[in-house]
C-alpha cells in the first residue's frame, strides 16, 4: 500500500494466472468487516509476471485494513493477506455510492452520530444511528436522481449529496 495521505494505492503483482476473471479490492475498518470497494479486471490466462493497482480516493480516517479478492470464472475465489495503513486527515465523513451493490457507503462516522437520507422534497428516507465508525444504506428501490445525506453529531450537523442510480 502506497500512503498518499488522501488516497491510497494497492498494488500487487501475479506471477502466473488461469481462469482469473477480476481482482476486487475489499477494504474495512476493523479487518474483520470487508467491504468491496472496486475491481480490477485480470489478464485471464498469463504465464509472465503482471503488475495491478488501484486507487482508493476515499480512504477511512485512520485505519484501513486491504485485501484483494481474486475471482475465478468459474464463481470460486480466494483473499490475498490483509494489508494496512493508517491515514490522518480532518475531512470528516465520505460518501461511497457502490451502485452495483445498491448501496451507500458512509465512512469516518462517530459512534452515536444520527444519519438521515432525504429526497429533494426533504422527506425522510431512511434514518439510523452510527454503531461505529461505518454505515451502510440500501439504495434499492429508491428513485434516480439527486438524494443528500444529513449527519447529525456531536460536531454539529452537515449535509452533502448523493446521486442514486439503477
Amino acid at each position: 500500500v502506497q500512503n498518499n495521505i488522501t488516497s491510497n494505492r494497492i498494488f500487487w503483482k501475479t506471477h502466473s494466472e488461469a481462469h482469473t476473471s477480476v481482482f476486487k479490492l475489499e477494504r474495512s475498518a476493523n479487518g474483520n468487516q470487508f467491504h468491496e470497494i472496486g475491481e480490477v479486471p485480470a489478464a485471464g490466462f498469463s504465464s509472465a509476471t503482471r503488475d495491478y493497482f488501484i486507487y482508493d480516493r476515499q480512504p477511512l480516517n485512520g485505519l484501513n485494513y486491504y485485501r484483494i479478492k481474486m475471482m475465478e470464472t468459474d464463481g470460486r475465489f480466494q483473499h490475498s493477506a490483509i494489508v494496512k495503513t493508517y491515514n490522518k486527515y480532518t475531512a470528516g465523513w465520505n460518501l461511497v455510492n457502490n451502485h452495483t451493490q445498491n448501496t451507500i457507503g458512509i465512512y469516518g462516522l462517530e459512534t452515536g452520530d444520527e444519519i438521515i437520507l432525504v429526497n429533494p422534497s426533504g422527506q425522510k428516507l431512511f434514518k439510523t444511528f452510527a454503531k461505529g465508525r461505518f454505515v451502510e444504506i440500501p439504495t434499492s428501490g429508491l428513485a434516480n436522481g439527486i438524494h443528500f445525506i444529513r449527519v447529525v453529531g456531536n460536531s454539529g450537523t452537515s449535509v452533502k449529496p448523493v446521486f442514486i442510480a439503477d
